[in-house]
């Protein structure tokens, strides 16, 4: 989580295309780890009943991340 923050924040101020190019191949090594790992954490720590619910919506999360990103670049930088 820490490394996925440090790259988030990277690309976020980044003005140089290599880097951000650099950096989103590392966010798509630690956001796969992340999603996978997370996922599987909270669906234990979840009662049977809401696992379904609990995922659905920690999955919409993780995919509305990645949209907000997309759309700050293309407005904002």
């Amino acid at each position: 989580m820490i490394g996925h923050a440090i790259v988030y924040a990277g690309i976020v101020f980044s003005k140089s295309l290599v880097l951000t190019t650099s950096l989103m191949f590392f966010l798509g090594i630690f956001t796969a780890v992340r999603a996978s790992v997370g996922f599987i954490y909270m669906t234990e720590l979840v009662p049977k009943a809401q696992q379904t619910a609990v995922g659905t919506i920690l999955l919409i999360i993780i995919s509305v991340q990645g949209v907000l990103v997309t759309v700050y670049f293309y407005y904002v930088n």
